[in-house]
């Protein structure tokens, strides 16, 4: 449910939407109430208020003020009789599952009709704006809140909205940005790369010829313009741009804003729901030039509080904070762009289709009406670890599910990406764990479909190497790790997860010979440690080394690297320590790069690496940080948790902190104690 007084509603709605109808369409529709009842009156009042925002702010700030107060809502809602009989007229035509609404005044609406009896279906606020939240979001209620940041579930516990029921999944944006990571990229300003810069023109933007102007005049910057409808402002810039010395593009209204926000450096815009949503899932910084007081001035507090921006609502000063974030090869802008990794959630769309399908199934289980909910899947690769375990540890699960008379069903992968596809429907069919039953690469593909749910995954370590069972201290015994990953009163911890050009990894990602490695090591039918062992011996003989530029916490080094890998857990697999001391809990990943050494000091390291030394060697460089940028001399092969990609010459990699519940024994000591865990902004259970 959406209305057209403001684009965040209608793109939020469209993006949620996208997400519901992409493994089935059909399944979700997009309604305007206000659109379909009143066509003309509708027309009017959203003239009404762009001309309020745009024309006399002043006048809108008490406007919004008013709409704060208690009770404006219920003496509002008798004005929307025709709104109410059309809402429940699609309803019942539609019966559908759940409705989620990224438009407040729908939640009032769905109050009366459920004091009358006529509504009963589960109801989700999609929370729209950050920090500056009008009260009218939650004084209704609804059975739950997703709202886009940390920022905004503060300020809605404080006014006294069950906390239980307020979800931080991030803003729902197009599917395109979580599809895209790594894929469309932005060139290294600390390379020499000339900044891009897109300037957004909106409806009622001041000063918007004045600043294009300047902006235009900046030849080392690659400039690009969306004016929409504006035909006389675009074609006086088109006119200014011939003839730049770096290129500079003049569109009008253009669909492509996502492309364009993850391609260039900055983003120049008013501080719109919409455009500050997705410039922050793009992880594009932003220069906000205008600001409509009251939903508008959260969002803009969202970029300065963060430190993913700045305010500049002069065109001179719009310059002059783009020369200083640009200024020492980009020194500034790295910190805009690292403080928008804890914001960014371009899944956030998929997350909250996710936890609404699992609620809606839930739901049903409870009343009875659902009997082929799976409260757990277990998902096996038959291909991890030797294939000749595979019938005797198949059968060992049919009996173990059937000895205790589990609630579950049992899949088999049959291909890569096959186990996140299963997981993903499980989430769909209401189970509350997913068991991985396989390697660390089983293990990455279920965990992607169970990042940022509150679905946990529970660990049967089958594979070669079962990094992360290792270092959670899991049993290595099958019926003693199925016994834990399937317990009723088994405790589950937040872990990290980190993502490398997009790509998830929960345990290990790594470049050159870690990646020549895994890439051997994927083409033999024989697994185990001696297997192992002799690909990375061929692989080491056949060793290349790379001159990799490695940026970090505003600093930049040069590192000739045999190996370059990033680590979330302290090790690859059977013991061999790649990070010594590294905690998977901690919101920090471990970079190791191994300078170039002979055949002797190889070995020596090998040593190093299963005694848990290696990063004392002198031919390691070892850093932390939540987020690192390597730049490699041209695109190759990656990575994540043994599985290998081709992905471009610029690697970014970041944290996701405590993005996903995992299974763990009682007395775990590679995650925080559960008596004081560590904080965390990760999305309590849908009630």
């Amino acid at each position: 449910m959406t209305a057209g007084y403001g684009e965040g509603h209608n793109a939020a709605a469209k993006a949620l939407a996208a997400e519901f109808n992409e493994d089935a369409p059909g399944t979700a529709l997009v309604v305007d109430v206000f659109a379909l009842s009143c066509p003309r009156l509708n027309s009017l009042i959203r003239r009404a208020y762009l001309a309020a925002i745009n024309g006399t702010p002043r006048l809108w700030k008490h406007l919004y003020a008013w709409m704060d107060r208690p009770g404006f809502m219920n003496r509002g809602t008798p004005l929307l009789r025709v709104q109410s009989r059309m809402l429940e007229a699609i309803i019942e035509r539609e019966r559908p599952a759940a409705i989620c609404s990224t438009f407040p005044a729908y939640a009032a609406l769905f109050q009366r009709l459920a004091r009358l009896g006529r509504f009963n279906t589960p109801h989700f606020n999609i929370v729209t704006d950050s920090i500056s939240i009008n009260s009218i979001w939650w004084r209704p209620g609804c059975d739950g809140w997703f709202v886009p940041n940390e920022d905004s579930a503060e300020v809605m516990r404080a006014a006294g909205v069950d906390p239980a029921a307020i979800h931080v999944s991030g803003f729902p944006v197009t599917p395109f940005f979580r599809k895209n990571e790594g894929i469309v990229t932005r060139p290294q300003i600390s390379s020499g790369a000339h900044p891009r810069v897109l300037y957004i023109v909106n409806s009622g933007t001041r000063n918007a010829e004045a600043t294009a102007r300047l902006l235009l005049a900046e030849e080392s910057w690659e400039v690009t313009c969306t004016v929409g409808r504006d035909d006389s402002l675009r074609r006086t810039l088109a006119s200014l741009a011939d003839g730049r010395r770096c290129p500079a593009t003049i569109l009008g209204w253009t669909d492509q804003i996502p492309r364009l926000l993850m391609s260039h450096h900055v983003v120049v815009s008013k501080a719109g729901g919409a455009t500050t949503q997705e410039a922050i899932a793009a992880r594009c910084p932003m220069i906000v030039n205008q600001v409509v007081p009251g939903q508008e001035e959260g969002n803009c507090e969202l970029l300065l509080r963060h430190g993913a921006g700045a305010l500049a609502t002069t065109p001179e000063a719009v310059i002059e904070t783009l020369r200083g974030a640009f200024a020492e090869r980009g020194r500034i802008w790295d910190k805009w762009h690292s403080a928008l990794d804890p914001l960014a959630r371009p899944d956030a769309a998929r997350t909250i289709a996710a936890q609404v399908l699992a609620h809606v199934s839930r739901r049903a289980e409870r009343a009875g009406s659902n009997r082929g909910a799976m409260k757990l899947r277990f998902v096996f690769n038959p291909r991890s670890g030797r294939p000749r375990r595979n019938a005797p540890v198949m059968q060992s699960l049919r009996d173990f599910i059937s000895a205790r008379a589990l609630d579950a069903e049992l899949f088999c992968t049959e291909g890569p990406g096959h186990a996140t596809e299963i997981t993903r429907d499980g989430v769909a069919a209401g189970c509350l764990r997913i068991v991985a039953v396989g390697g660390d690469g089983t293990v990455n593909e279920v965990a992607q479909a169970l990042i940022h749910t509150t679905v946990a995954l529970g660990l049967v370590p089958c594979g070669s190497g079962n990094g992360l069972a290792l270092h959670l201290g899991l049993p290595k015994t099958l019926i003693q790790a199925l016994e834990l990953a399937t317990g009723a009163d088994s405790r589950t911890a937040a872990l990290d997860t980190g993502v490398a050009n997009g790509l998830t990894f929960v345990n290990v990602m790594g470049m050159g010979l870690d990646a020549d490695v895994s890439r051997r090591f994927n083409r033999l039918t024989r697994r185990g440690l001696p297997a192992y062992a002799a690909t990375a011996l061929a692989a080491f003989l056949n060793r290349r080394t790379e001159r990799c530029h490695i940026s970090a916490g505003g600093q930049r080094e040069t590192v000739d690297a045999l190996l370059i890998s990033v680590a979330n857990s302290d090790q690859y697999g059977n013991a061999a320590k790649i990070a010594p001391g590294a905690r998977v809990d901690d919101g920090m990943l471990d970079l190791v790069a191994l300078r170039p050494v002979g055949v002797l000091s190889a070995f020596v390291l090998g040593a190093r690496l299963f005694r848990g030394t290696i990063d004392r060697s002198s031919n390691v460089r070892r850093l932390s940080g939540a987020r690192f940028v390597v730049e490699r001399p041209a695109a190759g092969i990656i990575h994540t948790d043994g599985e290998t990609h081709v992905t471009g010459a610029c690697v970014e990699i970041s944290v996701r902190p405590r993005s996903l519940r995992v299974v763990v024994p009682k007395e775990c000591a590679a995650v925080a104690p559960a008596a004081q865990p560590a904080e965390s902004g990760f999305a309590l259970q849908l009630p």
